[in-house]
Order: C-alpha cells, then structure tokens, then sequence
C-alpha cells in the first residue's frame, strides 16, 4: 500500500468520524429539543396550577380567617383576638391584646385549641347549612378547665352546623357540653 493510499484511508475514516460525530450531535440536539418542549409544558403546568392554588387559596383567606377569629374570640373573651395564617393557609401566628406569638412558641394547649379552631372553622365554611363531620380524638388534654367550657360553648355552637364525633377517655373535658349524645365503648 502506498502513502498515497494510506492517506486517502486516513481521510476516509477521519470522514466516517466525522460523520458519525455529526449524527451522534443531531441526535442529541433533536433528544434536547424534546426534553426542552417537555420541561416547557410542565413549567407552565406548574405556573398555572401555583397562580390557580394561589388564587384559591386567597379567595379562602379571609373568610377562613375571619371564621377562627371569630371563634378564638369566643375562647380568648378578647376582641384583639387575631390568627395569621401562611400561604398555605395553615397558622402561623396568633395575635392576642396586640402581642404576635409564632404558632410554635405557643402553649400546647392554645396549641390544640387553635387547631380545633381550624377545624371547627373549615367545617363551617365546607357548607354553611350541614357543614362537615369533624373527629376529635382525647383533644384539650393540655387546655385548663376555664377554656375546656369555653371550647364546649364553641362546639355546641358549631355542632348547629356541623356533626361533632368527639372521642375521649376523660369526659370531663366536655363536661359543659350540652347538647352531646354519649355513646360509651367499653
């Protein structure tokens, strides 16, 4: 073989190389634009479903807020009685005579009000005229006597509106709650 011909192998498969670099490429660009077309359509899925949450959640703000004010207001026999909710709408703050404590530094009794707040609230917008069933399973444990009859007050009012299933190894938390059915389970 000559020189003349190795060089000319030379280039043919310097070609070939080439080439198949040059495939390899187009198929990589063509794999990038689908993932890139894909990742597209998922960020806008994504931005429309936030923006939409975002919106819900807003319409739902105050009348949610409004809802557990009004009944913290109950418990609290304060009118400065306050809730900050996150984005998310969960509590993040209660505001009482003007003073803010994050939902973490508080006791756990105001703790565990403020969730059945929350949940007697959310069962009372669900649907103003039957509500929703809300369970209680052995809450107000960590709450005082004085606040359990004020949280019984609460929950006769809001069991007009909404079934209370309340389960419980010591009925004296609920002992001023009137209008209950007892059911023991032994």
């Amino acid at each position: 073989m000559c020189i003349r011909d190795r060089s000319a192998l030379s280039a043919d498969v310097k070609q070939e190389e080439l080439d198949e670099a040059l495939t390899a490429q187009q198929i990589a660009t063509e794999a990038y634009e689908r993932i890139e077309v894909k990742a597209n359509a998922a960020l806008l899925l994504y931005d429309t479903l936030s923006r939409h949450q975002a919106q819900s959640q807003e319409k739902y703000r105050k009348p949610f807020t409004d809802k557990i004010d009004q009944l913290g207001r109950i418990i609290y026999r304060d009118d400065t009685f306050a809730v900050r909710l996150a984005d998310d709408l969960t509590v993040k703050a209660r505001v009482l005579d003007g003073v803010t404590i994050d939902f973490d530094q508080l006791s756990s009794g105001a703790k565990e009000q403020l969730l059945i707040l929350v949940k007697l609230a959310a069962a009372m917008l669900v649907d103003e005229t039957d509500g929703m069933p809300i369970f209680l399973d052995d809450q107000l444990g960590h709450t005082d006597p004085d606040r359990q009859t004020r949280m019984a007050a609460i929950l006769a009012r809001a069991s007009e509106m909404a079934q209370i299933i309340v389960l419980t190894a010591d009925e004296s938390r609920y002992g001023a709650l009137t209008n209950r059915h007892d059911i023991r389970i032994n």
